[in-house]
Parts: structure tokens; sequence; C-alpha cells
């Protein structure tokens, strides 16, 4: 979803920005900025926005179907994470969908996600889209996410988005920007490993 949904949407409906303002909790200078393309729209805002202005569904092609840059990767749902986590990872909740590159055309595992937190600042910032490989392992030098066991089944996973350092039998390395440092996880609270796609690869330049 971009602003020029969000007017479309506005302008089909009725609805009002004042009214789009309180349903966010959001003041009215910030549906502005979002309406100009200054203030990003977040993940979490994606439901609320679609039920106030009575948004359909979107209908997405099977892979393939429709080409390189279709807007069919999934965005799976995060939330700011505790102690456990630079966020929490919702793997069954699709938010919204982004294009897709030409060099994951067939990649059918392929999901997005949006950086919460500044610990990997300035590779990325919050509120930015990482496209995550969830079939490819990473290598050290490479970043990834870290997805863990969750505290009880059916909740969604504390996950890390970090640089993988290194890997051993019984523990990851991990690395972080800001403020910088490493620091160890055990294999036995790794749920799954996934890749990150840097830009340079996904646009092969």
């Amino acid at each position: 979803m971009d602003p020029e949904d969000v007017k479309k949407g506005l302008a089909r409906s009725g609805k009002t920005q004042h009214g789009l303002a309180k349903a966010l909790g959001v003041d009215d200078a910030a549906i502005t900025r979002m309406l100009q393309g200054k203030r990003e729209i977040k993940a979490r805002e994606l439901p609320t926005i679609r039920n106030y202005l009575e948004m359909p569904e979107e209908k997405h092609s099977k892979l393939g179907a429709s080409g390189a840059w279709a807007r069919d990767v999934p965005v799976l749902g995060t939330a700011v994470g505790g102690s456990g986590g630079d966020f929490m990872l919702n793997t069954g909740d699709i938010v919204d969908y982004a294009r897709r590159p030409p060099t994951v055309a067939r990649s059918s595992k392929v999901f997005v996600l949006y950086v919460q937190g500044s610990s990997m600042s300035r590779w990325r910032e919050a509120g930015s889209m990482v496209y995550v490989d969830p079939a490819r392992p990473p290598k050290p030098g490479e970043r990834v996410v870290v997805e863990l066991h969750p505290e009880n089944d059916g909740e969604p996973s504390p996950a890390y988005l970090k640089e993988l350092v290194s890997r051993t039998a019984t523990k990851l390395r991990l690395k972080q920007y800001n403020p910088e440092q490493s620091f160890d996880v055990s294999l036995n609270k790794v749920k799954k490993l996934h890749r990150v796609i840097e830009w340079e690869e996904l646009l092969a330049v």
C-alpha cells in the first residue's frame, strides 16, 4: 500500500483524513505527511487503514503468473519486541504484499519484513523493508533474521535482525551496528535462520 492507494480510498469511500487520523491514533499532520509521501505507512497500520477505508482484500495471482515486479511477495507481521529479540515475528500474519524483483521471480518462499528499531542503522533504518530468503543458508558476513522458539506454541516468535559473524555446533555469533556490539545466541533457542537478500542482489547490479 502506498500514499496513492490511501488517497484513492479516501476519495472512493468519502471518508476524511481527520477520521483516518482518529482511527490510527495519530494527529492530522501525520496523515498529511503520509499522503505527501513524507511519512512511511507502518505495517501495523495497514489493517486499520483498510478497515476504515472499507478497502477490499487484495487478490494476488499465483507465483510467476504475472511476472517480475508483481505485487505478490508477502509482508509478514512484526511488532516491537522486548528483551528476547529486536521484534516479534508472526509468520502466519500477512499484512501486505511487496513488489517481486526479477531475481526472485521464482522463489516461492521469499518474504518481506519491516525493520523494527535502530540496531542495524545505518545499514537499514526503522520502517525500511528487507527481503528474506529462507531457502538459502547464510554465510558469515551476511545479514540474517534469527527466528527464536516462542515461549508458548502458537505465539509469535522473538526474532533478531543482525549480521552473522560465525556459527558453531552450539551457537551463533551475531553483530549489530548501533550501538556496535557482538553477542552469542545458543542454537537450541533458534527455530529458523533466514538470509537477508541485499538490494544489489535483488536488483542484479
